[in-house]
């Protein structure tokens, strides 16, 4: 087993996104079944999230709707800045 030297190269972690799968329910829209979509958040930048535990997203077309929180999966998208250093 041969292991490669990466060592000219240096991955920092810059920041992450959190989004999230919406599963839908019996009544809604087929298109939006599996959708992707973020969390709308205030200006202090928490997520917007009812007392009954809704949640207001904003879908990869631009809809914005307000969605049952347990019907959200969170998935997390990091964005990797990879810079190469002198070999």
């Amino acid at each position: 087993m041969t292991t490669a030297n990466n060592s000219h190269l240096r991955a920092s972690v810059t920041s992450f996104i959190p989004e999230y799968i919406y599963l839908g329910d019996r009544l809604t829209r087929p298109e939006l079944h599996g959708a992707r979509c973020r969390a709308v958040r205030n200006a202090a930048g928490k997520c917007r999230r009812g007392r009954n535990g809704v949640m207001s997203v904003e879908f990869e077309d631009g809809q914005r709707c307000t969605v049952l929180g347990r019907r959200l999966r969170k998935i997390v998208v990091w964005v990797v800045n990879t810079q190469t250093y002198g070999a």
